[in-house]
């Protein structure tokens, strides 16, 4: 085998291996959001019980609160639950602190 040959071998290997972690870590986090949309769906309430209230529900304490990095606001809000208060930062731009309870 000549020598470019070789390095064609090892840069195509390299980027079958790439594509291949890629393929896995987006049904990995597919699967995620999915586990995550299960989570938010609630229950069907039965045809003659009373309607629930438009609050959402309130978490366990228990419950472990995990967020990580590069979570959609959405999921972020799933894990902690809804701000208790917004605080704007001035002329810098649209950043908001957002404080939650524990």
């Amino acid at each position: 085998m000549d020598p470019i040959s070789s390095i064609l071998l090892a840069v195509f290997g390299v980027l079958g291996i790439f594509m291949l972690v890629r393929i896995v870590k987006y049904a990995s986090r597919t699967m995620d959001r999915e586990q995550v949309n299960r989570q938010r769906l609630p229950d069907a309430p039965a045809p003659d019980a009373q309607p629930r209230s438009a609050s959402p529900p309130e978490r366990p304490a228990s419950r472990s609160r995990e967020i990580w990095l590069g979570m959609a606001p959405v999921e972020v809000e799933a894990a902690l639950g809804l701000p208790e208060t917004m605080a704007e930062l001035g002329e810098k731009g649209p950043l908001q602190v957002q404080k939650h309870d524990g």
